[in-house]
């Protein structure tokens, strides 16, 4: 047996979310990241393959720029070859190209890891960024688009970041949103900002080491190319930890943008992070939308991929 690692990428508006469906009367799951990955691989070895194991779990609508995931896999006799990594490569990425639902679906690189290898809890810190994308204070809306910002958006970023504009004509405070992002830097109890906390046992579980911060971001497209790009800026929102609660940076983001524009102050978010409870999420926010958030890399430390005494049967 051999244990493989796929590095991919994906556009999380083309899924049911990432994470496998258990389905009624054992129907195929077409609809999430993981059960296409499982469709395909046995479509390559043509026969029941082994079920991925998937690093990290993202929403409907959540992007990944670079996400992993394993899978074993035997061959039928003890002296048959195992698969090379360029061919797990190359074999994924043509079927996946020759299907018109699934063509939103890149296998990176795969490499062979040590059987002990696990894609998810080896993984030392996740790194994520969130696109923002601000109307200038300066561009004037007519009383008709007041709220549906939709016509001033370049096509281009349509489902590929998060569009905020003025609330009760007063512009979103760039500052503000900035200064929010900052005080989740460092080790809290994240309870308040977690989505469906009844996932989640009591104790500690809810404590993250986290960095966030914030950069001047880009447009998709040359700016040059499209005229409606000079209404907007761009921010990108990074964050790093070792895991993430359900929808913990969707509410984080969302909070932030709930200061900038003048829903809520600094201090009662403050009052969020030392209290932590889901009864003290407060109710006038929103969550950011989850096409605004990209998966950006899964960072392992070099020593998990160190291999034993034993040889492996893979040709590298």
């Amino acid at each position: 047996m051999s244990r493989y690692l796929i590095y991919y990428s994906y556009v999380g508006t083309s899924y049911s979310g990432s994470q496998r469906q258990l389905l009624l009367n054992k129907a195929v799951d077409s609809k999430t990241v993981q059960g296409v990955l499982d469709l395909v691989l046995e479509r390559l070895w043509r026969r029941q393959a082994s079920k991925t194991v998937s690093s990290s779990r993202t929403d409907v609508g959540v992007h990944a720029i670079s996400t992993t995931a394993h899978f074993d896999f035997t061959p039928r006799l003890s002296t048959s070859p195992h698969p090379t990594p360029a061919f797990v490569t190359m074999g994924v990425n043509q079927i996946l190209s020759s299907s018109k639902n699934h063509s939103y679906l890149r296998i990176q690189k795969t490499r062979v890891v040590p059987k002990t290898f696990h894609c998810r809890y080896n993984a030392n810190r996740r790194f994520y960024v969130y696109r923002l994308c601000v109307l200038k204070p300066e561009v004037r809306l007519s009383s008709h688009r007041s709220v549906i910002l939709d016509p001033l958006v370049p096509v281009a970023e349509r489902c590929r970041c998060h569009v905020v504009g003025p609330r009760l004509g007063s512009p979103f405070n760039v500052e503000a949103f900035k200064e929010t992002i900052r005080l989740f830097n460092g080790e809290h109890d994240f309870l308040t900002f977690m989505a469906s906390p009844s996932r989640c046992f009591p104790g500690k579980q809810t404590v993250r080491d986290l960095e966030a911060s914030v950069t001047s971001g880009r447009p998709f497209m040359d700016p040059s190319y499209d005229s409606l790009y000079e209404n907007w800026q761009f921010y990108d929102i990074h964050f790093n930890a070792k895991s993430f609660l359900y929808k913990q940076i969707r509410r984080i983001v969302g909070t932030a943008i709930g200061v900038g524009q003048g829903v809520i102050t600094l201090s009662e978010v403050q009052h969020m992070l030392d209290a932590p409870s889901p009864d003290n999420w407060n109710v006038r926010l929103t969550l950011a939308a989850s096409t605004g958030l990209f998966l950006r890399k899964i960072d392992y430390e070099e020593k998990d991929f160190t291999f034993p005494s034993e040889v492996t049967d893979v040709e590298q």
